[in-house]
């Protein structure tokens, strides 16, 4: 597997990089453009927001034909990738993506619900199998 190291110091695959997006904020909150980093978002699809209570988990589960790009708007995720042996642990404006058929599970460890945006960027053509796999 190839690894690199992001600016917070965690070790990543070049599969699934996380990065920092560029917030806006001031008195008033913060604004994000989650697809600015796209150069197209006619593919973008199951897009929704999600949130996760303090101590519960959710996922558990492969997208066989997409990816998935998660941004965490508000508390802290941990994104569990075991069969990569990976981990990574997600802030207000980090995104990751996860590849095609990579399991996963998002966690919240701390003390506030955490809430994230999730959508697939990219669908792999001539893929006509189940969207999710448990």
């Amino acid at each position: 597997m190839n690894e690199t190291t992001n600016t917070t110091g965690d070790k990543q695959s070049n599969a699934c990089p996380r990065r920092k997006l560029d917030t806006h904020k001031d008195s008033r909150g913060y604004v994000i453009n989650p697809f600015d980093h796209l150069t197209s978002t006619s593919d973008i699809s199951n897009c929704h927001i999600f949130s996760i209570e303090p101590g519960n988990v959710r996922g558990d589960h492969t997208h066989p034909g997409r990816n998935e790009e998660v941004i965490v708007l508000s508390g802290e995720l941990v994104i569990r990738m075991p069969d990569q042996n990976e981990e990574y642990t997600l802030s207000e404006a980090d995104i990751l993506k996860i590849d095609p058929g990579v399991r996963h599970i998002f966690a919240n460890e701390n003390d506030s619900t955490a809430v994230a945006i999730c959508w697939s960027s990219r669908r792999d053509k001539g893929y006509e199998g189940p969207d999710t796999v448990r």
